[in-house]
């Protein structure tokens, strides 16, 4: 089975965050600036290479190639009941489920009466953001850092077009690819954003295949860094894509840690030498759980600081 060294591109370590920024003026940094393509909401974007101790803190000293396959999706509702996530793979349901159980606790709080099976496109879109802004409001630190791909922010002008009676010319996006003809009305319908139309039907995301390696995704992480929330939801709107499309699972673990800190992940785990993913499943640790649904990264599930055989034991703080 092939495995991935940490990739080439990765820097130095970085206290606070874990990325490290590409210094002004080089060649990279300019080609990032000149990127561009769409509205990040008033966050300033640089390009940024992961460094090893993040990597090596998420996924262990190397990343097989069939667990980074399986954390390639992007997030998606299904077919026969609007408000559920779809999950293809085993691996990334340490991020879709909390995702899952925020999106759920804001439709129950709206009305409980609210029918779950007659929920729109555009519903579902707002209710996945709403979620995700809940799951990074309790980890930020110092401000948000939401981490995307080069080839994404360069793609969204083509991809986040609505059909105007021509069949839509989509350009490579996530993964590089570009997607098959699909002939269905919901899919060409006049005002139906193609990435909406991708979360209606998840079938035809999962007979996509994918060309994605971990050492192209890591090559082209960036991040830009906002100060509010509101400014975070404002990004998820104009970009809805980075959630759906195939790396989107993938890119908001990543917001999520980035937005918490490395330093501050590291001083609540009890074991930093322990991977939040497992190197040879591709589960998500109980630490990286409790990251996504409390904001600490926690190993434990019982209250506050437990004694256990002498040791102090940190679970959730309630």
């Amino acid at each position: 089975m092939g495995e991935n060294l940490a990739p080439a591109c990765i820097a130095t370590a970085v206290a606070t965050t874990g990325i490290e920024q590409t210094e002004a003026g080089s060649s990279a940094g300019a080609a990032a600036g000149a990127t561009g393509g769409y509205d990040d909401g008033g966050g300033a974007t640089a390009r940024q290479t992961v460094s090893a101790k993040f990597f090596s803190l998420l996924w262990g000293e190397q990343i097989k190639h069939d667990v980074f396959r399986r954390w390639l999706q992007g997030f998606a509702f299904s077919d026969f009941e609007p408000s559920a996530l779809v999950q293809r793979d085993g691996g990334p349901c340490c991020v879709i489920a909390p995702v899952q159980a925020y999106l759920l606790k804001i439709l129950l709080m709206e009305s409980s009466e609210h029918s779950f099976n007659e929920l729109t496109a555009d519903k579902c879109k707002m209710l996945l953001i709403q979620a995700v802004c809940q799951i990074l409001m309790k980890c930020k630190t110092d401000v948000y850092r939401i981490v995307t791909l080069k080839e994404q922010e360069a793609s969204t002008g083509s991809l986040a077009t609505t059909v105007t009676g021509q069949p839509p010319v989509v350009e490579a996006g996530c993964s590089g690819y570009v997607p098959p003809d699909h002939d269905t009305k919901e899919t060409h319908r006049a005002g139906v954003d193609m990435h909406d139309a991708a979360m209606m039907h998840p079938a035809a995301i999962e007979r996509t295949p994918s060309i994605w390696t971990s050492e192209a995704f890591h090559d082209r992480i960036r991040f830009s860094e906002h100060q509010h929330i509101d400014e975070v939801q404002k990004f998820y709107m104009q970009n809805f894509h980075v959630l759906t499309d195939e790396c989107g699972v993938l890119l908001l673990l990543y917001t999520v840690l980035q937005t918490k800190g490395l330093e501050h992940i590291l001083s609540e785990m009890s074991d930093p030498n322990e991977s939040l993913i497992h190197d040879t499943y591709g589960c998500g640790s109980q630490a990286l759980i409790n990251l996504m649904l409390t904001g600490r990264a926690v190993p434990h599930v019982w209250d506050n600081e437990q004694d256990v055989g002498g040791m102090s034991k940190f679970g959730r703080k309630v």
